[in-house]
């Protein structure tokens, strides 16, 4: 491995690392930070001030990030500016990018399930395409939490429950994150000779993935899939009361700010 390769791996490694461990308002920075605070009391007892004080912020933060009102804000901002397309485009392909899928593994079988973000662009892109109706549908993601699955694949299943013709399908496998999805659908997109394409993903990962693939020549028209399923019955009784479902999207709003920052340091925007 050449010094740019080593430098690469590197980059992505600590990009992972965070990811799975120092994201703002994740159970295992969490963990980190209280850990971290009970050394420093044992260590220097005489800290106590200083020590109540940082656990202070740390549930305040954690509270405030955890009420629909903050996460409504960050999300919003992410969003800014992305809407669903509600009218027909002239396109010759749709794009949608996955967004995580779990796989079970039991007595020799094996179950994929997506995740919510996957399920809401699977319902949107199907959407699209019954309004546009696109020579192709390239489904885009690779290996997540089991390595022995892309993402695109179950996400591809989804689209043929929902309409989706299997003979317009098309799967990338191999990309690892937004920028390398940019950079494979590049070369999809130009064997097919689509010019011009609609791009599906989530509300908050919108901005970074244009932004990606504007950066590698490509101009998609966005159409962004819901944030949550809209069911009345998960309305937050309070913008202000505090739910995991409020956590989960703050977490995942400053997670793409966090990869906007990464990705800007790495020339890929």
């Amino acid at each position: 491995m050449d010094g740019s390769g080593l430098m690469d791996s590197l980059l992505r490694g600590a990009a992972e690392a965070v990811k799975l461990y120092l994201l703002p308002g994740s159970l295992p920075l969490l963990l980190i930070a209280i850990t971290l605070a009970l050394v420093w009391w044992y260590w220097r007892p005489t800290a106590a001030r200083s020590i109540r004080a940082a656990l202070t912020a740390l549930v305040v933060s954690y509270w405030l990030l955890a009420t629909p009102w903050v996460a409504g804000l960050l999300q919003n901002a992410l969003a800014a500016g992305f809407e669903p397309i509600r009218e027909p485009v002239e396109v010759q392909a749709l794009v949608v990018l996955g967004g995580g899928a779990d796989v079970l593994r039991a007595g020799g079988r094996s179950l994929s399930l997506l995740s919510d973000a996957s399920a809401l662009r699977a319902l949107e892109a199907a959407r699209v395409f019954e309004l546009v109706e696109p020579a192709w549908v390239i489904v885009s993601g690779g290996p997540g939490r089991d390595p022995r699955q892309a993402d695109s694949v179950p996400l591809r299943a989804a689209l043929i429950e929902l309409g989706v013709p299997a003979e317009v399908l098309v799967l990338d496998t191999s990309s690892r994150d937004t920028h390398d999805q940019a950079v494979q659908l590049q070369t999809l997109l130009a064997e097919r000779g689509v010019e011009r394409f609609v791009l599906v993903t989530s509300p908050s990962h919108m901005r970074r993935s244009m932004l990606a693939f504007q950066a590698v020549g490509l101009d998609p028209v966005a159409s962004s899939a819901e944030t949550d399923s809209r069911d009345p019955s998960r309305a937050p009784p309070s913008q202000l009361v505090p739910s995991m479902d409020a956590l989960q999207g703050s977490v995942e709003a400053l997670r793409e700010v966090l990869g906007l920052i990464y990705y800007w340091g790495r020339g890929w925007l």
